[in-house]
């Protein structure tokens, strides 16, 4: 019970208040200069308007070069992250255990995370090639601009996992919670 309600915590600590400053950090940065602009700017009387809450919620990102930016902005924050965390966890690695690499390799947040940044950073190369011929994939756009978003948003978050993650007693529990995995595993399997 105490152990899980420490995991509970420690998630709290490294994932929910993060990503909730980065993502008031971000609606603050945002949705001032959005009203400021759509009261300033917007012309109700030409055209279709649209209103605040679908500027704000449904952007209208039909620019192809949009995803160009998005395609080029993605790698290097993969390229960044990988490199960060790969020296974090080679340092590690010396100092407490080889054993440490192994544990994040195989940790499900990690795979998660990296895995958020590899299809961010691939799917607006596919969403940019099916342009052409009058079509334009409005949806993948405003896809890709979320995924994007909330993957630039998870880094520090994802920092903080990490530096979690690395500590010694934390390393301690994973093995632990490891070994006791595999011998009950085992014990179910002599078993049946």
């Amino acid at each position: 019970m105490a152990e899980e309600r420490n995991r509970a915590i420690q998630l709290l600590r490294a994932w929910v208040v993060p990503s909730a400053v980065m993502l008031a950090a971000f609606a603050l940065a945002y949705v001032p200069v959005a009203c400021f602009d759509y009261s300033r700017y917007a012309r109700p009387g030409e055209g279709p308007a649209r209103s605040l809450l679908e500027i704000l919620f449904w952007p209208e990102a039909l620019d192809k070069d949009v995803l160009g930016t998005i395609g080029q902005a993605m790698p290097s924050v993969l390229a960044i992250a990988i490199t960060v965390v790969a020296i974090i966890v080679e340092l590690a690695s010396n100092r407490y255990t080889s054993q440490v690499t192994d544990l994040f390799i195989r940790d499900k947040t990690n795979l998660t995370v990296i895995g958020l940044l590899v299809v961010s950073s691939i799917q607006p190369f596919w969403i940019a090639s099916s342009y052409g011929l009058g079509f334009a994939p409005h949806t993948g756009i405003v896809v890709s601009l979320y995924l994007s978003s909330a993957s630039i948003l998870l880094l520090i978050p994802y920092f903080s996992y990490v530096f979690t993650f690395l500590q010694p007693a934390n390393i301690i529990d994973t093995i632990r919670r490891n070994v006791r995995l595999a011998i009950t595993s085992e014990a179910v399997r002599k078993i049946a």
